[in-house]
C-alpha cells in the first residue's frame, strides 16, 4: 500500500470537516435568526420591568446576554411584552444552542485531526465556524 503524502492527507483532514461543519455553521445561522427574532421581545420585556431571572425562566436567555442586549439594542415601539413568544422563540433557541454544542462535540476528532495534519487554522475556522480559542489543544487531548 502506498503511503500517502502530507498535501493528501491535508486535504482528507479537510473534506471530513466539510459536511459536519457547515451543518455546525447552518445551526449557529439558524441560532443567529432566532436570536435577532428574541431580542427585540427581551428588550421589550427588561424595559417593561421584568426581571433578568424571569426573562431567563421564560427564555432561556442568560441574564448576562439579556443585561447585554438591554443596553446595546434601541427599544422598538412596535415590539411589546409577550411571554408566550418568548418562551416559543426560547425553547428554539435552547434547542438550536444544544445542537450546536453535540455538533461541536462530534467535530472535535475532526478537527484535532486536522491539526495533526497541519490543515491551517484559517481554513479549520472556515469550515467549521469553531475558533481557534476554542479548539486550541483539541489535537493534545484526542491523542
Amino acid at each position: 500500500m502506498q503511503e500517502k503524502t502530507p498535501a493528501q492527507l491535508r486535504a482528507a483532514a479537510e473534506e471530513r470537516l466539510r459536511a459536519p461543519g457547515a451543518e455546525r455553521l447552518r445551526l449557529v445561522q439558524q441560532r443567529d435568526e432566532v436570536d435577532e427574532e428574541l431580542r427585540p421581545l427581551v428588550v421589550a420585556a427588561k424595559r417593561a420591568g421584568i426581571t433578568y431571572r424571569r426573562l431567563h425562566e421564560v427564555s432561556g436567555v442568560p441574564p448576562i446576554t439579556v443585561g447585554r442586549w438591554a443596553r446595546r439594542t434601541e427599544p422598538d415601539a412596535g415590539v411589546t411584552y409577550d411571554e408566550g413568544q418568548l418562551q416559543e422563540l426560547g425553547r428554539k433557541r435552547t434547542d438550536l444552542l444544544r445542537r450546536v454544542e453535540e455538533s461541536t462535540d462530534r467535530l472535535r476528532p475532526l478537527v484535532a485531526d486536522a491539526i495533526r495534519n497541519e490543515v491551517p487554522v484559517r481554513k479549520i475556522t472556515a469550515l467549521t465556524g469553531i475558533s481557534p480559542t476554542t479548539f486550541r489543544g483539541w489535537s493534545q487531548k484526542a491523542k
